[in-house]
């Protein structure tokens, strides 16, 4: 066996090594738990960006079915908006 001069000094390593190995460990799942609510705020804030810009276009497309049923818009409407969908400035 050896005698505690020899063995001491290796042991105390090991013991010094074991909550290094485990704070790091944890401090990497802390990590990946905040990127992953990042990453679902960004994806969120996608999806309502999105939104924002779909309803505009509904309610464009609306007029024009209005204005093209005839719904009480007079004609220079329905020519304005036909030149933006077509990508023309009235």
């Amino acid at each position: 066996m050896g005698s505690w001069g020899v063995s001491g000094p290796a042991v105390l390593s090991l013991v010094g090594v074991a909550p290094g190995a485990v704070g790091s460990l944890f401090g990497q799942y802390l990590v990946s738990r905040v990127s992953a609510r990042q990453s679902e705020a960004q994806e969120a804030a996608a999806h309502r960006a999105e939104l924002k810009g779909v309803i505009p276009a509904y309610r464009f497309a609306a007029r024009l079915t209005e204005a093209a049923r005839g719904g009480g818009a007079d004609a220079a409407v329905l020519h304005r908006a036909q030149g933006r969908v077509h990508g023309r400035r009235p």
